[in-house]
């Protein structure tokens, strides 16, 4: 029985606490030390330092004639809210009052943002619907943005501030801190940061959402002109978070695509341990389509989708369709000298263009030199394009010589456009053995390559893949699932993977890996038919070994 009535007890004086609390009204009319007694007694009565200490603050600033009449009335209306919308004591009520020293102490227009913020916080606890956690929200936004221009409370990872501007606390299904004409817009994490000039933005309080609207942004920090910048039109980020994304923005590169800017997104992220070379921020995605990037050099220009990632830009085709690198040697006539296609370029510190799996042409006049798919590397200034054949795949095809009908097979050509000429196999420090280079025939036939290709199958591969052309495609593009059935029905192309490389190092086909697809090339049939005796064919094969290099080309007569 007894153990019964202590539990009643303790409810009855539970029960009559928030009634107290929920009951208790601060005095408006009766002068501003009748309200301080009162909301002394009722703080210091949770006998916690924290809120102890709140009052005495609270108290002081109070009382020093920092606040209007109006002002301390608004002041006392509120806190009777607070009491009434059961803000916790030691939580969102000394939250509230450490504010508004913040909020008063704001250097110009304090009057104005008092009354504005107090508006807002008076939506808010008259919400319908009321909930704790969106008015805490509220005033931890208005303390860090009055005390330190932070847009949140959080100072770890990567918090933002906003310098200069005006703010206003509109009211959009809940409390909203708008800052116009922003100076800078800072994002800091640690020792890094960003910056956006002159802008205007928009807080969500309740989501941590911030919408922006204008704006300027340079890539100066990475050695790129100043003209080189981006407008924003309207970007968003959280207030947490070290990136922000413009889904539309206006970049301005006049050297490269003159004085009119290009539309599309830009997105840039705080980097720690600052800015460097090599980074991919920020970024520019244009919006608008193939365009021309002009002069990247004396005589080259870029076509493609073009984007600026850190301080390289790219020329990016779309599915089915490459970019195009077109490098020209500057005389009377004109006459284009080099011409690439991949899917993509990049250009580094507008010093360097680099691409893989290239589809290059060299032109001697009405002669060429062609390559279905080799890196190239284009030193900008010195005017020196570099073709290398890589172990993979396509790259592993010979250079086409048109005009002498022969086909070179050279793992390093240097092309010098100042001086008109090509170098074959210069030697390289980048590499510890330099290869031998062979030039052979178009109608070159060796017996024993083609039944060494064979090795032990009944059917040439050679043979079967014509046959596949003749009956099936009808053209020179063939499936290497389906060559793979054809040489073995339980073959795929991973089974043949090492005959297509080897293939594709002889002449006889391209590869394209990714697309799991061969293109046959003249040299397939010419195989067959001399192997059947159908045809002419030579023994014309020349192999030049040296540790120097093997042969020098002129671009005027080939």
């Amino acid at each position: 029985m007894r153990i019964v009535c202590l539990l009643f007890c303790s409810l009855f004086i539970f029960s009559s606490d928030i009634n107290a609390q929920s009951a208790t009204n601060f005095p408006v009319d009766e002068g501003v030390d009748v309200y301080l007694e009162a909301l002394e007694d009722w703080m210091l009565a949770s006998r916690n330092d924290r809120v102890n200490e709140a009052f005495e603050l609270f108290a002081g600033l109070f009382l020093s004639g920092e606040f209007s009449e109006e002002e301390q009335i608004r002041i006392m209306q509120t806190t009777n809210k607070l009491v009434e919308r059961r803000i916790s004591k030691g939580g969102g009520f000394i939250n509230y009052l450490s504010s508004l020293e913040k909020v008063k102490r704001v250097s110009q227009d304090s009057a104005v943002f008092f009354a504005q913020y107090h508006d807002a916080l008076a939506l808010l606890l008259a919400e319908e619907r009321f909930r704790t956690t969106r008015f805490d929200k509220t005033v931890n936004v208005a303390t860090a943005y009055y005390e330190d221009r932070r847009l949140s409370k959080d100072t770890r990872g990567t918090y933002w501030k906003a310098v200069g501007g005006t703010p206003t606390w509109p009211y959009d299904s809940g409390p909203v801190l708008r800052i116009d004409d922003v100076d800078r817009l800072i994002a800091i994490s640690g020792n890094a940061s960003l910056v956006i000039e002159e802008t205007s933005i928009q807080v969500d309080i309740v989501e941590g959402a911030v919408k922006g609207q204008g704006g300027e942004v340079n890539w100066e920090a990475l050695g790129l002109d100043p003209e080189v910048r981006a407008v924003l039109n309207d970007y968003t980020f959280e207030v947490n978070s070290n990136i922000y994304t413009a889904s539309s923005a206006l970049m301005y590169y006049p050297s490269y695509i003159g004085d009119e800017p290009l539309e599309g997104s830009y997105t840039n992220k705080v980097q720690i341990g600052g800015v460097r070379a090599g980074t991919d921020f920020p970024q520019f995605t244009s919006s608008a389509g193939y365009v021309e990037i002009s002069n990247v050099g004396e005589g080259i220009d870029l076509r493609g989708n073009f984007e600026l990632r850190g301080s390289t830009v790219y020329a990016i085709g779309d599915e089915g369709r490459q970019a195009e690198v077109e490098m020209t040697i500057e005389d009377e006539a004109g006459q284009e000298v080099v011409n690439g296609k991949a899917e993509r370029f990049s250009v580094k510190q507008e010093e360097r263009i680099i691409g893989d799996g290239v589809e290059t042409t060299i032109y001697f006049g009405d002669d060429s030199l062609n390559h279905p798919t080799v890196s190239m590397k284009v030193d900008v200034e010195q005017r020196l394009v570099k073709l290398i054949r890589t172990n993979s795949g396509s790259d592993r095809n010979p250079f086409n010589h048109s005009l002498n009908r022969v086909n070179i097979h050279a793992d390093y050509l240097d092309i010098y456009l100042n001086q008109d000429s090509v170098v074959v196999g210069k030697p390289t420090v980048s590499f510890a053995e330099k290869g031998d280079v062979l030039i052979e025939s178009e109608e070159y036939f060796s017996a024993g390559d083609y039944y060494r290709l064979q090795n032990i199958a009944e059917v040439n591969p050679l043979v079967l893949m014509l046959a596949l052309r003749q009956q099936e495609t009808g053209n020179d593009f063939i499936s290497t699932e389906r060559v793979a059935k054809a040489i073995n029905p339980r073959f795929t192309t991973a089974n043949i993977q090492s005959l297509l490389f080897e293939l594709a190092a002889g002449g006889f086909i391209t590869y394209d890996v990714d697309q799991k697809r061969i293109r046959l090339k003249p040299k397939v049939e010419h195989y067959v038919r001399s192997d059947r005796q159908e045809g002419d064919y030579d023994r014309v094969l020349f192999r030049s070994v040296t540790d120097d290099i093997n042969a020098i080309m002129n671009l005027r007569t080939g």
